[in-house]
């Protein structure tokens, strides 16, 4: 083990849980000690094992997962856990990767939870089926395991990450599930900081030794109405904040179902959306990209869904190209290795 990874990931540490609160909310209060009722440290693994190792970790804590990265001489990564009246909080730190979820790992393993990942530290992005989030610190992203999805770290991170049941989330959310995938809000905005609160009481009960079930509860409807106001904007908010929020989410939706449309521009995206060209730009500004990116990410999500899709080992790179919206095999192909690494072809092979 390096001195880098001793320090970095140097077994479990009760002070390792209490940054979190002052990160967020900037002030001098911090957690109390935290003492996890699992931990995963793969430090201690030679480093040619840790990758599959921490594959292992993954899929004990959460689900099966593909874990892929540079670091192999010298990769770490460890994942502590608190059960919260039957709420799983784990905190996962660890060296930059992409973790895959495709239809291959999701026939293997089928699942009832869907995540909320809350971003500590380090550079971060999820694509998911409504397209692609960037992450800072403070924000929370719903992540379903029951749709393919790829987690992007380009540096080492802090994550946290709640384990929520599906259905729960189904029967307060006032929109459907799906729409609220790929949303982020913020533990530092208003909302925000009373689910954060609600966090730290479960975890203080969880050091006494007894989580309420009223205290999950109450972060349940915390987190619940977080989302809400993710999908359609503050109810008490001003009305330019609450237009943003929601000309966000009909614009994911709209390249959702428009992306394989090779012709489409934003001219014709704030026309459909009822709005100007304008707002589109500084929509996809606020969002921390560009229409042509979530156009990109879009198509490259789709063509990598086909591609892990084992019903349709046979389709031709081309075909799987052109119905992903690319009308050009070399750019696809040129694109497609910058984002995952591989060659179509390559990536296909991976995962037969």
């Amino acid at each position: 083990m390096t001195s880098s990874q001793t320090s970095r990931y140097p077994g479990w540490s009760a002070a390792a849980w209490l940054p979190m609160h002052k990160m967020l909310v900037q002030d001098e209060r911090s957690w109390s000690v935290i003492r996890p009722h699992q931990v995963h440290n793969i430090s201690a693994f030679h480093p040619e094992e840790r990758l599959r190792a921490w594959q292992d970790a993954l899929r004990l804590t959460f689900t099966d997962l593909i874990p892929e990265t540079t670091y192999k001489n010298d990769f770490g990564g460890m994942i502590e856990t608190v059960d919260c009246a039957g709420l799983k909080i784990s905190r996962i730190t660890a060296e930059a990767q992409k973790v895959h979820r495709s239809f291959r790992e999701i026939e293997k393993s089928k699942s009832n939870t869907v995540y909320l990942n809350v971003h500590l530290g380090g550079t971060a992005r999820v694509l998911h089926s409504n397209g692609t989030t960037n992450l800072r610190l403070g924000d929370c992203i719903l992540v379903d395991p029951r749709q393919p999805y790829v987690l992007e770290f380009e540096s080492p991170f802090r994550q946290l990450c709640i384990q929520l049941p599906e259905w729960s989330l189904r029967e307060q959310l006032d929109a459907p599930l799906e729409t609220a995938l790929g949303q982020s809000f913020s533990m530092t905005s208003r909302t925000g900081k009373v689910l954060l609160a609600a966090l730290e009481l479960m975890l203080l009960e969880a050091d006494s030794g007894t989580v309420l079930e009223s205290s999950a509860e109450l972060f349940m409807q915390v987190m619940n109405h977080s989302l809400n106001e993710a999908i359609r904007g503050p109810l008490n908010g001003d009305s330019q904040t609450t237009a943003k929020t929601g000309l966000a989410t009909r614009l994911r939706q709209y390249i959702g179902q428009n992306f394989r449309d090779e012709n489409i521009t934003p001219n014709e995206a704030a026309a459909a959306l009822n709005c100007s060209l304008r707002n589109i730009h500084k929509t996809c500004q606020t969002m921390g990209t560009t229409f042509g990116k979530l156009i990109l990410d879009a198509r490259l999500s789709a063509a990598a869904q086909a591609l892990a899709y084992t019903k349709y080992p046979q389709a031709r790179i081309s075909d799987v190209a052109f119905d992903s919206g690319f009308s050009d095999i070399s750019h696809f192909c040129k694109v497609f290795r910058v984002r995952f690494g591989v060659s179509p072809t390559e990536f296909r092979k991976q995962r037969s």
